[in-house]
């Protein structure tokens, strides 16, 4: 699934600032599992981070409404 979270430079960067210590607070010292896709087209992977209970990071921020699903159409 692809979303997109604020970024954090720009006029987003305060949400951004604060998804990013969310996610820090929550992945950091767990053991994680990625599943990689592709490298898109800024040079970065492509990429579904799961969470150690299994849940996948995108899906838990889009609950969480740190996130917004991407839509390609």
């Amino acid at each position: 699934m692809s979303v997109d979270t604020p970024e954090i430079r720009g006029s987003e960067r305060p949400e951004g600032l604060k998804v990013k210590e969310y996610v820090k607070e929550l992945i950091e010292g767990k053991d994680l599992s990625i599943e990689t896709f592709k490298i898109g087209k800024f040079g970065r992977y492509v990429a579904e981070v799961y969470l150690d209970n299994g849940e996948g990071l995108s899906e838990h921020l889009l609950a969480k409404n740190m996130a917004k699903k991407l839509s390609y159409s």
